[in-house]
């Protein structure tokens, strides 16, 4: 017989899903970035959108497009807010 090992060393990329992550900003997907890129926004841009909109990428689009490609002021993350 074959002694199969419980824990798959394959799946390690897996393990993104972190609870204990939920407290810092997290990063978009390289692919939600890439389709907004593809849509004419430029890199930044998108990647900051996506933040606000917590990766989605419907949103980020519909505001960016609507905003002439940019992200208006109020959107944008200035930092840890003062209270």
């Amino acid at each position: 017989g074959s002694s199969g090992s419980s824990g798959n060393p394959h799946m390690w990329w897996l393990q993104d899903a972190d609870p204990e992550n939920n407290s810092r900003q997290a990063s978009p997907s390289q692919e939600s970035i890439n389709q907004l890129v593809y849509m004419g926004f430029d890199t930044v841009v998108a990647e900051a959108a996506l933040r606000v909109f917590g990766g989605n990428v419907q949103l980020a689009a519909q505001t960016l497009a609507h905003h002439g490609g940019s992200l208006p002021p109020d959107l944008q993350f200035s930092g840890p807010s003062s209270g």
